[in-house]
């Protein structure tokens, strides 16, 4: 899951076509002439197929279009990931996971302030999408304002409290404010919920060198640089199923 990864979510930002329920009058105890039923059926047919490209079919566009971008950056071509991401959200201004794409390679591209904007929108259209709390939670860190990147961290764990790089994030901002027992407690976490967090056992050993307790702190760093030798370069997230 990100900063980097991130479970499969399914948005409710609208771009989903959800039917309503037809009723006919035969479900009300009312006659309906047989002569007239094939027309009513048609008319169903006519209003589905006109309706379902809005919503189905071009959700699925625009999942595609992201899938481009995350190629994309994958292989570095950032700018190139940034137009896949505009041209989505030109197609679905309400796909909330096309903004938090977008916000995800502007902190790649070390844009925190215009990740920051992305990531709020996603939040405006999908107020339960916890990757955008905790990816606009990295972006304030960076930015300096921690108060605002642990409540982010926080709201987003709420959320989903199986998020390992919410707590991984979350430990990292209080190492920052010197809050060392709370670092270690949510880079613990984190690894306990993703053993593979390399970087989760960095910053605890880092918070450990800090408490004055050098050989857990070492293990901690040995064990980070295990895992970094073996694991990808970049982790990108994933599309809503």
């Amino acid at each position: 899951r990100p900063s980097s990864t991130i479970a499969p979510m399914k948005p409710s930002d609208g771009t989903g076509w959800r039917g309503g329920c037809f009723e006919t009058r035969s479900a009300r105890n009312e006659i309906m002439p047989a002569k007239h039923r094939p027309n009513f059926l048609i008319l169903i047919a006519l209003l589905t197929v006109l309706i379902l490209p809005m919503g189905v079919f071009g959700q699925q566009t625009a999942r595609e279009i992201c899938n481009s971008g995350f190629a994309k950056q994958m292989k570095g071509d950032l700018d190139g990931a940034i137009a896949d991401f505009n041209r989505a959200i030109e197609l679905h201004p309400k796909y909330a996971y096309a903004y938090f794409s977008l916000g995800f390679v502007k902190i790649a591209k070390g844009d925190s302030d215009g990740a920051i904007v992305d990531f709020s929108k996603a939040i405006e259209l999908d107020p339960k999408l916890a990757v955008a709390y905790h990816n606009r939670g990295t972006a304030k860190r960076i930015m300096g304002d921690l108060d605002g990147a642990i409540a982010d961290s926080s709201k987003a764990i709420e959320l989903d409290p199986q998020d390992a790089f919410a707590y991984y994030d979350r430990g990292v901002t209080k190492q920052a404010k010197g809050d060392l027992d709370g670092a270690i407690a949510d880079c613990s976490k984190a690894i306990e919920l993703e053993p593979s967090n390399a970087s989760a056992y960095f910053h605890r050993g880092m918070a450990k060198k800090a408490k004055g307790d050098p050989s857990e702190a070492d293990a901690d760093f040995a064990q980070a640089e295990k895992l970094r030798a073996i694991q990808p370069p970049l982790l990108l997230p994933s599309l809503p199923r």
